[in-house]
């Protein structure tokens, strides 16, 4: 059921419908089928889905320790309160040619 309504609502939300906040009513939701699949399917889903969900959690929470990370320097840099002078960064082979250029 949460995924059901995850995507539903997310494919609503893209659309929009000119409310600040959107809702979800009684009737909205009786719209929706909704079948009963075998346990052992739930299960396989679960086993999954749990996995990817961790996954997303992760990975969420380490994005915005980077944003963080990011908002706190990036001010530094410009200003030049922070020199990268010394810093020994390597390029990946393919920025390698960009390197060389600035």
């Amino acid at each position: 059921m949460y995924y059901l309504l995850k995507v539903a609502f997310a494919s609503e939300d893209i659309i929009g419908n000119g409310s600040i906040f959107n809702s979800v009513g009684k009737d909205e939701l009786a719209r929706f089928p909704v079948f009963e699949p075998e346990s052992s399917l739930v299960e396989k889903f679960d086993a999954i889905a749990s996995t990817l969900d961790k996954q997303i959690r992760m990975l969420t929470r380490a994005s915005a320790k980077l944003i963080s990370s990011r908002d706190a320097l990036l001010p530094r840099l410009i200003s030049g309160k922070l020199s990268v002078e010394n810093l020994d960064i390597r390029f990946p082979p393919s920025m390698e040619e960009m390197s060389d250029e600035v």
